[in-house]
């Protein structure tokens, strides 16, 4: 009977742990360059591939990267943790600029989310 006790307790702590799969995605997929395909906001939608915009994300290994709006390149230093993204450009005063997405890598897709509007990318690199 003891044994029996005992096979129950640790099956239910072991059970629960060897099911759970991370959502946080892998940094080493994160790195390359993305190009945006896709910008919900306010439930409008705009189809960048169709229209023809410039802007990409690049990410290093070294969590640095470049963000390019319209051939206007802005590097930035960035950090992963979890599904949280934080992407930090130096700016006029010493904290800069400081954006938090959350985010979600699939297959050659990052989607960022930040509650107000969405935004797909498409890696290229």
């Amino acid at each position: 009977m003891k044994k029996l006790i005992c096979l129950l307790l640790s099956l239910t702590f072991i059970l629960p742990l060897s099911g759970c799969k991370s959502n946080s995605p892998d940094p080493q997929n994160l790195q390359g360059v993305w190009i945006i395909s896709m910008l919900d906001l306010d439930q409008s939608t705009a189809d960048f591939f169709k229209d023809g915009a410039d802007t990409s994300y690049e990410f290093r290994a070294d969590g640095s990267g470049k963000l390019t709006i319209f051939s206007i390149p802005l590097e930035f230093k960035y950090h992963l943790k979890g599904n949280k993204l934080t992407i930090e450009m130096p700016g006029e005063d010493e904290k800069g600029l400081v954006r938090e997405y959350k985010i979600k890598l699939d297959d050659n897709k990052l989607y960022f989310s930040t509650g107000k509007y969405n935004m797909v990318f498409k890696k290229v690199q």
